[in-house]
């Protein structure tokens, strides 16, 4: 008993042509286990299912010629069988039908795979097909905008330009190294600090910046030169040179906030352990401002030794407080002195001292709720009459304006210590002419003793007069 086998060694697609037009189909017959020879009667019907199903074409019998089991046959089925199904071929030799049919994929959408169709009657040049039902899903290239489409349902989600290089979808999210989207963009790292971006310039397509996860916070770096130029921590800080903001802004280097005077007059923050401030790039008196780690604030001078230090560079004042209409309530000018604009009578108060040893301003008491080691004074208060008062005019002053007193250092010398003010040199500076009230009071006291002692005595000769006559 004779025994046909077949072996399909394949098809070749005549892919180039439309599929309404034949294609080469080559297989091996084997007659009882060899090779066969020969003239045989073949016949060709083709399928929609491996089994059973519905014919969907048939071509034969032909006389097909077989040498050392190999033969080759073009076969030429109508172009509405191939709609983008699965179909499958059943071979019958002379009348003997082989078992069982051979699958032929999907690949060559007959219907629909126009590729190399061209002009302008042809609006899609190519279009993959999903699925029998659902022709107008897949890959479509469009003449319109030179441009390859993913379609669904003939409405395009991902197009590729091939002129303008532009990619865009309209519809869903697009990922890189990643499938699991839920923004449009999403883009899973790579490496150790996961980097996602790279900038490269137009010239030479060097690296020039990139964007990367460093320490869980948004790091955009300076390619080969430095990271951190900006970053954005985890929480909110944002660091400017540096990697671990402690603040909401954390600058590590200078601050330049603006050239324009009218806005701030500012130039140049700069932030260390402290704060500096300008109004330009090169303050010719030091900065602006400074603010030291512990609060101190120095202008044009950096900290001093007071909570606030200013130093004057070539104005008239040092300080001045104004009104709200611009009038000038107290200045210090240049030289030290204290202006105080609009001063009033105030009555009988208290008169203010200044210390110049310590520049503390305050008033003198009297009362004994303030004094210690309370003892009688005792001097040579009558020294106080030896004093010539002088007139003289102020060196620097008007000259017009002649002025009365006592020499500091003729009071010094008269061993009126108490008398005088000394500067922190130890010089005689000044008299203190409110405390030689108690000098010239004394000496008053001692006159009003001479003259009750007088009075006594001449009250004694005149009760005398009597008693002589």
């Amino acid at each position: 008993m004779k025994r046909i086998t077949l072996c399909s060694l394949g098809f070749i697609m005549l892919v180039a042509l439309a599929c309404a037009q034949p294609f080469t189909y080559q297989g091996m017959l084997k007659d009882s286990g060899s090779p066969a020879n020969g003239a045989f009667s073949m016949t060709f019907r083709l399928y929609n299912a491996a089994t059973g199903g519905t014919p969907l074409g048939t071509v034969g019998p032909l006389n097909v010629a077989v040498s050392n089991g190999l033969f080759s046959v073009e076969l030429n089925f109508p172009a509405s069988v191939w709609d983008g199904g699965t179909r499958y071929l059943e071979i019958q030799v002379g009348s003997t039908t082989l078992s069982p049919r051979v699958k032929i994929t999907p690949t060559p959408y007959a219907s629909a795979l126009r590729l190399f169709e061209s002009g302008g009657g042809n609006p899609d040049r190519m279009v993959i097909a999903h699925s029998p039902t659902s022709t107008n899903w897949g890959l479509q290239y469009r003449d319109s905008d030179d441009s390859f489409h993913f379609v669904r349902a003939g409405v395009s989600k991902l197009r590729i330009g091939l002129d303008d290089g532009n990619v865009n979808t309209n519809w869903g999210f697009f990922g890189i190294r990643t499938d699991n989207l839920n923004r449009p963009l999403t883009i899973r790292g790579h490496g150790t600090h996961s980097e996602w971006i790279q900038f490269r310039d137009t010239v030479a397509g060097a690296d020039k910046w990139h964007l990367n996860n460093l320490g869980n916070g948004l790091n955009f770096a300076e390619t080969g030169v430095a990271d951190a130029r900006l970053f954005l921590a985890a929480g909110g800080n944002v660091g400017i040179g540096t990697s671990s903001p402690t603040e909401r802004l954390h600058v590590n280097g200078n601050i330049r906030v603006a050239d324009d005077a009218s806005i701030f007059g500012l130039d140049r923050l700069v932030g260390f352990n402290d704060l500096r401030l300008a109004g330009d790039n090169n303050p010719p008196g030091g900065w602006d401002l400074y603010i030291a780690p512990d609060g101190r604030i120095g202008h044009r001078f950096i900290y001093g030794n007071s909570n606030f230090t200013i130093r004057n560079t070539g104005h008239t004042y040092a300080f001045v407080v104004e009104k709200a209409d611009g009038t000038t309530l107290l200045a210090v000018q240049d030289d030290g002195r204290l202006a105080a604009a609009g001063l009033r009578n105030i009555g009988d108060f208290r008169n203010m001292q200044w210390n110049q040893s310590t520049g503390e301003i305050g008033w003198d008491t009297s009362s004994h709720r303030y004094k210690e080691n309370i003892t009688p004074l005792e001097d040579d208060f009558a020294r106080v009459l030896s004093l010539q008062p002088k007139t003289y005019t102020r060196i620097g002053g008007d000259p017009n304006r002649w002025e009365i007193g006592y020499l500091a250092e003729e009071v010094h010398d008269l061993g009126l210590h108490r008398l005088v003010e000394y500067d922190l040199q130890g010089r005689p500076d000044g008299v203190n002419y409110e405390k030689m009230v108690l000098y010239l009071n004394e000496v008053i006291k001692q006159q009003q003793a001479r003259i009750a002692a007088l009075e006594q005595r001449v009250s004694e000769l005149e009760a005398r007069k009597p008693s002589q006559r």
